[in-house]
C-alpha cells in the first residue's frame, strides 16, 4: 500500500485518534485534509482551522458533513459561506442557517437560484428570502415558513402541504394545479400565479410568464403588457378589461376566455387558441393573429386595423359590426362567419374559404376576394 493511501484512510478511520488526526492535519496533500475534515473523530477546533487557512477544502467534503458542520460547529470560519452559497446552497438551508443564506442572498445579488426537487421538510426557515428562487417539483412539507419572502419564487408542482405560511409574501410567485398548499391556506387571493388566481388589477409588464397557466384566473383589468406568454393556459380566464399590448402569446391557450373590452394591440398570439372566446370590443390593431384557432368565437365590435389573420380558422366566428381596415385575411376559414354590420375597408380575403359567410349590411370598400370561396355568400345590397 501506498504512503498515500495508508494516510487517507488513517484521516477517514473512526479508529484513529484525534492527536494523530492534528498531525494529518498539517499534510500538504488537500484530499487527506478532507478526509481529517469529514472524520467524526477530528477535534472541533482542528475542522476550523484547516478551513480557515483554506476555505476551498469545503468543497470536496460530503454533503451530509457539510450539513452537520453547519448545524453543530458555531467556529466556522465566515470565509467557507460565500463559498458554500456559489457551490451548494441548499446545503445552508437544510442546516436552517437562515441568518447565512439571507445575508449572503443579499451581497450576491445572484438572478435566479435553481433548487429544483429540492427536499426541506420539516426545516425551520422562518423569515428565509427565497425571492426568485426556483423551487419547482420542491418538498416542503411542514416546514416553517412564517414571514418567509418567496415573491416571484416558482412553486411549479411544489409540495407545501401542513407547511406554515403566516406572514409569508407570496406576490408573483409561480404555481401549478399540482402544487399542494395546506389545508384552509387561501392561495388563490395571496397574490400568487397560477390556475384560479385572484390578480384583478395587478401589474405584471414585461414579466417573463412562458407556459404559466391561469386557468380560470381572474386578471380584469390587469397589464400584461409586453409580457412573455408564449404557451400560457388562460383557458375560461377572465381578461375582461385587460391590457396585453405588446404581449407575446403565441401558442397560447384563451379557449372559452372573456377578454371583453381588452387591449391586445401589437401582440402576437401566432397559433393561439381561441376557440369560443368572448372578444367583444377587444382591441386587436397591428396584431399578428395567423394560425389561430377561433371556432365560434364572438368578435362583435372588435378592432382589427392593420391586423393579421392569414389562415386563422374562424369557422362561425361572429364579428358583427367589427372595424376591419388594412388587414389580411389570406387563406383564412371563414366558413359561416357573421360579418354583418362591419366596416371592412382595404381587406384582403384572397384564398380564403367564405361559403355561407354573411356580410349583410356590411360597409365593404376597396377589398379584394380575389381566389376566395364564395359559394352562398351573402353581401350587401349595393356590393
Amino acid at each position: 500500500m501506498s504512503e498515500k493511501k495508508s494516510f487517507e484512510e488513517k484521516a477517514l478511520s473512526l479508529n484513529t485518534v484525534p492527536e494523530k488526526l492534528a498531525e494529518l492535519a498539517r499534510h500538504p496533500n488537500p484530499t487527506i485534509l478532507r478526509k481529517v475534515i469529514a472524520n467524526p473523530q477530528t477535534p472541533k477546533e482542528i475542522v476550523c482551522q484547516l478551513l480557515q487557512e483554506n476555505p476551498y477544502l469545503i468543497t470536496g467534503v460530503g454533503d451530509e458533513i457539510i450539513e452537520n458542520l453547519l448545524t453543530h460547529f458555531d467556529c466556522l470560519p465566515p470565509q467557507i459561506f460565500p463559498i458554500l452559497f456559489e457551490y451548494k446552497p441548499v446545503l445552508i438551508l437544510k442546516a436552517e442557517r437562515v441568518d447565512i443564506w439571507n445575508n449572503l442572498k443579499r451581497k450576491k445579488r445572484l438572478g435566479k437560484i435553481n433548487l429544483t426537487g429540492i427536499s426541506l421538510e420539516y426545516k425551520n426557515l422562518a423569515g428565509v428570502d427565497l425571492r426568485n428562487v426556483n423551487l419547482t417539483d420542491a418538498t416542503l412539507r411542514g416546514v416553517n415558513l412564517r414571514e418567509a419572502d418567496l415573491r416571484g419564487s416558482n412553486l411549479t408542482d411544489a409540495d407545501l402541504t401542513t407547511a406554515e405560511l403566516t406572514g409569508a409574501k407570496l406576490t408573483n410567485a409561480r404555481y401549478s394545479y399540482r402544487t399542494k398548499w395546506p389545508p384552509h391556506f387561501n392561495y388563490t387571493t395571496c397574490g400568487a400565479i397560477g390556475p384560479y388566481a385572484c390578480l384583478r388589477g395587478v401589474s405584471l409588464r414585461g414579466r417573463d410568464l412562458k407556459g404559466v397557466d391561469l386557468w380560470r384566473a381572474c386578471l380584469t383589468g390587469a397589464d400584461l403588457t409586453g409580457a412573455n406568454l408564449a404557451d400560457a393556459n388562460f383557458g375560461e380566464a377572465d381578461l375582461t378589461g385587460a391590457i396585453l399590448d405588446g404581449a407575446f402569446l403565441k401558442g397560447a391557450n384563451l379557449r372559452y376566455a372573456n377578454c371583453e373590452r381588452a387591449s391586445f394591440k401589437g401582440a402576437n398570439l401566432q397559433q393561439a387558441d381561441l376557440d369560443y372566446c368572448n372578444l367583444k370590443n377587444t382591441d386587436f390593431s397591428q396584431a399578428d393573429l395567423s394560425k389561430i384557432h377561433a371556432r365560434d368565437s364572438d368578435w362583435r365590435y372588435a378592432c382589427l386595423g392593420n391586423a393579421n389573420l392569414e389562415e386563422a380558422d374562424l369557422e362561425k366566428a361572429r364579428l358583427h359590426g367589427a372595424h376591419i381596415i388594412n388587414a389580411s385575411f389570406w387563406k383564412a376559414d371563414l366558413w359561416h362567419a357573421d360579418f354583418t354590420d362591419a366596416i371592412v375597408r382595404r381587406v384582403s380575403f384572397r384564398r380564403a374559404k367564405l361559403e355561407y359567410a354573411d356580410f349583410t349590411g356590411a360597409y365593404c370598400h376597396d377589398t379584394s376576394f380575389e381566389g376566395a370561396i364564395l359559394r352562398h355568400t351573402l353581401f350587401p345590397d349595393d356590393f
